[in-house]
C-alpha cells in the first residue's frame, strides 16, 4: 500500500512538472555552493562589466548570478555558502529566464 501511494505521488508530481514545462516554465529545488570569489561578467548589450557570484550545483554545473540575483539572500564577500534554492525557469519564444529564491542557508564559512 505504501509503495502504491509513493508511485501515485511521483506520477502526479511528474505529470504536473511536464504540464508546467509545456506551458513554458518549471521550478525545482536545488542545492548550490556559492563560492567566496566573484567574477566580472560583461553585458553583451552595453559592454558594462558587473560583479557576479559563482554558483556550483550538485551536478557540477556552474552559473554566474548577479550579486542581488538570489531573492531573500545577501551575499557577503569572503564567505562560501551552501544554499537550498528554488530554481524557476521560464521560457518564451526568444528567451530563457532563470530566477533563484532562497529556501535556506545550509552553511556559511569564512574563507581566508
Amino acid at each position: 500500500m505504501k509503495k502504491l501511494l509513493i508511485i501515485l505521488t511521483l506520477t502526479i508530481f511528474t505529470s504536473c512538472l511536464k504540464d508546467n514545462e509545456s506551458k513554458g516554465y518549471y521550478e525545482k529545488i536545488v542545492t548550490a555552493k556559492v563560492l567566496a570569489e566573484t567574477i566580472f561578467v560583461e553585458d553583451s548589450l552595453n559592454s558594462e562589466k558587473t560583479e557576479h557570484m559563482i554558483l556550483v550545483f550538485s551536478d557540477k554545473e556552474k552559473s554566474y548570478v548577479a550579486l542581488n540575483g538570489i531573492k531573500e539572500f545577501t551575499y557577503e564577500k569572503g564567505f562560501e555558502y551552501e544554499l537550498s534554492l528554488k530554481k524557476f525557469i521560464s521560457r518564451t519564444q526568444d528567451s530563457i529566464k532563470t530566477e533563484y529564491y532562497l529556501i535556506k542557508i545550509l552553511s556559511k564559512k569564512k574563507v581566508e
